[in-house]
């Protein structure tokens, strides 16, 4: 039987591979089967991937900090520096999840 890595000594990439964050992901996209990020906007994918919400320092903060479950386009688009695929309107404007909360129901006027 192989010796157990001591994550301590491990570069923080290499704790991805670690039996421990891959129970710990399968968990997060078990417990939250869909995107975060799409919800905020009203879109429902599937998640891809789980992600740390803040950036981690150390091994204690890469497993035990809040997790969030992501799409592959935006867990794409975090790694890449960005918060979130721009997502647009009718109008061709960008919108903001704030945007949702006020768009008028579209259908015939009472």
């Amino acid at each position: 039987m192989p010796a157990k890595r001591n994550p301590h000594t491990m570069q923080p990439r290499q704790w991805y591979g670690t039996q421990a964050w891959r129970r710990r992901a399968a968990d997060q996209i078990r417990r939250e089967p869909l995107c975060r990020e799409c919800l905020r906007f009203g879109e429902t994918r599937p998640a891809f991937a789980a992600d740390h919400v803040h950036q981690f320092h150390d091994f204690q903060s890469f497993t035990l900090g809040p997790l969030q479950s992501l799409c592959k386009r935006c867990s794409d688009a975090k790694q890449r520096g960005n918060p979130a695929p721009v997502r647009t309107g009718v109008d061709g404007l960008p919108l903001q999840p704030r945007d949702l909360l006020t768009l008028k129901p579209m259908g015939p006027q009472a």
